[in-house]
Formats: structure tokens, sequence, C-alpha cells
């Protein structure tokens, strides 16, 4: 039967039960243990919209070669509404131990807001003044990797590019802000 984390879908008279709205907010939480020797940007997951893949997705994604931050973006129909947060992790780039993230997002008073908490505990904030635009489409999640080219952005950036060193568990998907207690109790 029909349940809280599901939509219905009028058009397709389906139950579809992941989307991406920024309005409610949504939050993603996994466990993840960095590689020893990584090199340039890795995905930890890419969300795409399957009908307009090349202007419209939303992903996530780790460079955690080169910093200890968290790199939160988004990519829509309107490249004047992308944005791209940095979330500092408070962990050293060389901490190959496992630790639990995770990312709360939302969109008010004009405003995309990322919030990371790690091991139960907040970490940090970032926000970006942008236009919400809605993810209309069929989403597709991939994990370790992206799912999609950026070929609006830099046409080497392919599909499979980013491939996570590391290893991933427990990934949860959220379609509602969770708070400090909630994630604290669940982690």
């Amino acid at each position: 039967g029909y349940q809280k984390n599901q939509v219905f879908d009028e058009t397709s008279k389906q139950q579809q039960s992941f989307r991406l709205d920024f309005t409610t907010g949504f939050t993603v939480e996994f466990w993840l243990k960095k590689g020893t020797n990584p090199t340039g940007s890795q995905a930890i997951f890419d969300i795409r919209d399957t009908v307009n893949r090349s202007a419209s997705f939303g992903a996530y994604m780790i460079s955690s070669a080169l910093t200890s931050n968290l790199f939160v973006y988004y990519n829509n129909a309107v490249a004047s509404n992308d944005f791209i947060l940095t979330l500092p992790t408070g962990l050293g780039t060389s901490n190959t131990d496992w630790h639990h993230y995770a990312i709360v997002l939302n969109h008010a008073d004009s405003d995309y807001k990322g919030k990371l908490y790690i091991d139960g505990e907040f970490s940090s904030q970032a926000s970006a003044t942008k236009t919400n635009v809605a993810q209309t489409g069929s989403l597709k999640l991939t994990i370790g990797a992206l799912g999609g080219d950026f070929r609006n952005h830099d046409s080497s950036i392919v599909a499979g590019y980013g491939k996570l060193s590391g290893s991933i568990a427990e990934f949860r998907f959220w379609q509602e802000q969770r708070n400090a207690q909630e994630i604290g109790r669940n982690y």
C-alpha cells in the first residue's frame, strides 16, 4: 500500500519512492572508509534525472586526495542555478578509518543549505543563494562513480568517472531533513 516515503505519480499511476525535493529537504547517510592512495575526485554517489541526463542532475562528490572537504554539487537545466557547497569534514586527508557521514540538504529563503555530520556530531555547513529548480524526471542513483557525463561543463568527464577508492556501507536516503538528535541516535 501507499506509505509516507512514496510519491504517487498521477500521470503514470505508479508509486515512486525516490525523489530529489529540496523544498521539503532530504538527508543522505553512509559509512565511508577512504582508500589509502586516493587520486583525483571520487564520486560517493550520483543522482541523475534519467529523462534529461545532460542538463538536469544532482550529484555529490568527494575529492579525498586533495583535501579533507566533502563537495556537494547540484547541476540543473538552468546553468545559473548550479552550485557547489564545500563542507569541511574536520578529518585529515590521510584518515582511512570508517566514519559515518550524514548530509542534510534543503532550499529555504532563496538559499540551498547543506549541513554535514560526522560520526553523529555536527561538523560544518554551507549555503548558496540560487533559485530552486525542481527535479521532475525519473531519478537514477549510482554509488561509487558518476552515473552520467558532465558534457555541459567538461566533455572529458564521462559516465563511470571518479570511481571511489575505498569502501562504502549502509547507504541511506531519507526524504526528510533529519535533525542532529535523529542522526546521532541512528548512526
